[in-house]
């Protein structure tokens, strides 16, 4: 409420303060807040320590982000398999973030073998979830069409049932 000014004045400090009780009393989301935040102001290892605490209770958004943290290498050292690790947590909770990520490092092959099928799949399955993103999926597609690496011919319907199967965990 006082970081956004809901109902009261705008207030950073009063903010930060509440968001640190409720963290240090292990409530996930303000632990993953306060890791937004020390993102934001480019203190990632900051960051990454909160971002953790939050992952490692599950919290998805909080997964995809130490993830991410750890396959570009800010606040961590760069660490493809754990990225990995992070965001198939993120991912099998249907978090759009991490499964387009996953489909980049399939593509990539860091952390993961390359895998063009899997790069297909997440991609699409980050689309299909995230609905309002899907142009980043299309166009990486679009470049691996043009670069003449493999796209399986299914199409949406058949991704879904992969997805719903199982066949990406």
């Amino acid at each position: 409420m006082y970081a956004q000014g809901q109902g009261v004045p705008q207030d950073y400090d009063e903010a930060m303060k509440w968001l640190r009780l409720a963290a240090n009393q292990g409530d996930a989301v303000a632990e993953l807040w306060l890791g937004r935040i020390y993102f934001g102001g480019r203190d990632f290892a900051e960051a990454v320590k909160w971002y953790r605490l939050a992952a490692d209770q599950g919290n998805a958004q909080a997964q995809y982000r130490l993830g991410f943290s750890y396959s570009v290498g800010l606040g961590v050292p760069r660490y493809y398999a754990e990225a990995v690790k992070w965001n198939r947590l993120a991912a099998d909770q249907g978090n759009a973030d991490a499964q387009f990520w996953l489909g980049i490092m399939y593509d990539n092959g860091q952390g993961v073998p390359k895998d063009y099928v899997l790069t297909y799949m997440w991609l699409v399955t980050s689309g299909a979830r995230f609905p309002w993103k899907p142009p980043r999926a299309s166009a990486i597609l679009s470049l691996a069409a043009l670069e003449g690496r493999y796209i399986p011919p299914i199409g949406l319907t058949s991704m879904t049932s992969m997805v719903d199967c199982g066949i990406c965990r």
